[in-house]
């Protein structure tokens, strides 16, 4: 009869290799300026974020605090929240990545988005963020409009590392299908 398929996993490093054989110039592009990562921290406290407006409060003072680089992955509705914050950082020649799987309008930076209308998106996914900044520390959590909203601010490496990866991985998908 037939043989099942089998799957093998595959490390990062393989991944990145298969994927980037596809795609140079954007996984080029973005493993230069991964190579620069700031992992030598292990510890990295860790702070709780409790609210919505507490969250957005504290992402508008991170990037004015943005010395080199952004990476995000977030939604039209905080993007537009933090957009006077981003155009300042882009006059700063801060570099700015983006990707959503939502539209985003009024785009600052390099950015990547599926452009599936948010209405849609919220009954099969949650609203999540994803904001690294300087490749030194992140901020990582839901992105609900209620006081029990819970994110946390880091610059643990596994965490870090974890969440860039994320970001990489949905912008190459997005290139490969592209």
């Amino acid at each position: 009869g037939n043989k099942p398929i089998q799957y093998i996993p595959v490390s990062i490093t393989q991944l990145f290799q298969n994927l980037t054989s596809k795609f140079e110039h954007n996984i080029d592009e973005l493993r230069k300026k991964m190579d620069s990562l700031d992992t030598s921290s292990s510890e990295g406290n860790v702070w709780n974020i409790k609210g919505y407006q507490a969250m957005i409060d504290h992402l508008r003072s991170i990037i004015d605090n943005a010395k080199s680089s952004i990476f995000c992955s977030i939604w039209d509705r905080e993007y537009q929240e933090i957009r006077p914050q981003l155009e300042k950082a882009n006059e700063r020649d801060i570099e700015i990545i983006n990707f959503s799987f939502t539209d985003i309008q009024n785009q600052i930076g390099n950015t990547f988005c599926y452009g599936i209308d948010e209405n849609k998106l919220t009954e099969i996914w949650h609203r999540q963020i994803i904001f690294i900044v300087d490749k030194k520390a992140v901020l990582l959590g839901n992105s609900n409009l209620s006081k029990e909203n819970q994110a946390i601010w880091t610059s643990n490496s596994a965490v870090l590392n974890t969440s860039l990866n994320n970001i990489i991985l949905d912008i190459t998908l997005f290139s490969q299908r592209k």
